[in-house]
């Protein structure tokens, strides 16, 4: 399995004003460690950081294109970019997957 994340601002996150924690944080132990061996056995690729202006004008445009939240276009960008398929609950964003005018895929529920 491939994971990848879109370019992240200087303070290490993507800024949204809808973002909101969608988890309940790991409490246990054993939760954490179950989490952290589960990653452990993926591939993860984090991107080198396009130019602020390819950020903005892409992550617009798609967000436009798709009806997304700036969040949810940054993946969308990425998935149509590197051609990876979404793993996501997100209506929106399967929805837009769907469009004739995508470029990318989410996997099925």
């Amino acid at each position: 399995a491939q994971l990848a994340r879109p370019h992240q601002t200087r303070s290490g996150r993507l800024d949204n004003a809808r973002l909101r924690p969608l988890r309940p944080p790991l409490d246990a132990a054993a939760d954490q460690l179950a989490f952290l061996t589960a990653l452990s056995h993926l591939r993860i690729d984090v991107e080198e950081p396009p130019d602020a202006l390819t950020v903005i004008r892409d992550g617009t445009a798609a967000a436009i294109r798709y009806r997304l939240t700036a969040y949810d276009a940054a993946y969308v960008d990425l998935a149509e970019r590197e051609g990876l398929t979404l793993a996501t609950l997100d209506e929106a964003m399967r929805k837009a997957a769907k469009l004739p005018k995508s470029s990318f895929s989410a996997l099925p529920r």
